[in-house]
């Protein structure tokens, strides 16, 4: 196995102060408390969160490199984590999907409960999914796991931040389908992570999540 010095690549900055951490921690819990309040609400604040992010980076003078902006990386980052893509975008989806669809169709019945649109629908619904996962990506992987990697080794703040993301994507059901859920959202999020700290560009990682989230409701769908 490879040391993680070398799968990870190394923060921009490693701030000291640690009033920003818990500024992170706070703002992390007021978004997932009102996203298992109200979806509308958690991204609404989500909007706020970002608005926060862009004026917080302006005020401290942080580069966008520390935000997971790096087009001229995006080539090295693809072909550093390819195979993670590979496998969180169609490996995983296929493997859920086929596998349920078979052993606990339950699962899937629920899993399709949280989609909130049809085939038909799928390309007018397709801006609304980018934009979606790209904030979630920007909060969550360049925001969040960012910072608690400042503070924490890196393996802990992509656990950590994914158990969060699993949380926030809870929805009520049947306890044994909405535990698996919740553990296969946390799964991905800890590919995402990866994908991220393998790289620090958050447009890679927002690449992996958009194709997975595609293919796994096209595969959904047409079950």
């Amino acid at each position: 196995m490879l040391p993680t010095s070398s799968l990870v690549k190394q923060p921009v900055s490693r701030p000291t102060n640690r009033s920003v951490l818990w500024e992170t921690l706070l703002i992390l819990a007021v978004l997932t408390a009102t996203a298992l309040i109200n979806r509308a609400l958690g991204t609404l604040v989500s909007l706020g969160v970002i608005g926060y992010l862009l004026i917080e980076r302006q005020a401290r003078h942080r580069p966008w490199a520390e935000l997971g902006f790096s087009f001229s990386g995006i080539g090295a980052s693809l072909r550093r984590n390819w195979p993670l893509i590979l496998l969180v975008s169609v490996v995983i989806q296929l493997a859920v999907v086929w596998g349920a669809q078979v052993l606990w169709p339950e699962l899937l019945d629920h899993i399709a409960g949280r989609i909130p649109f049809n085939y038909a629908q799928l390309l007018s619904a397709l801006p609304l999914l980018l934009v979606a996962t790209f904030m979630e990506e920007l909060l969550y992987r360049a925001l969040f796991q960012e910072r608690l990697g400042w503070f924490l080794p890196v393996p802990a703040a992509i656990v950590g931040v994914s158990l969060i993301f699993g949380l926030a994507h809870y929805s009520p059901g049947p306890a044994g389908p909405v535990a698996a859920d919740v553990a296969l959202v946390i799964l991905d999020s800890v590919i995402y992570g990866i994908i991220y700290a393998r790289g620090r560009n958050v447009l890679v990682a927002w690449l992996a999540h958009c194709l997975a989230d595609v293919i796994a409701i096209l595969l959904l769908i047409n079950r």
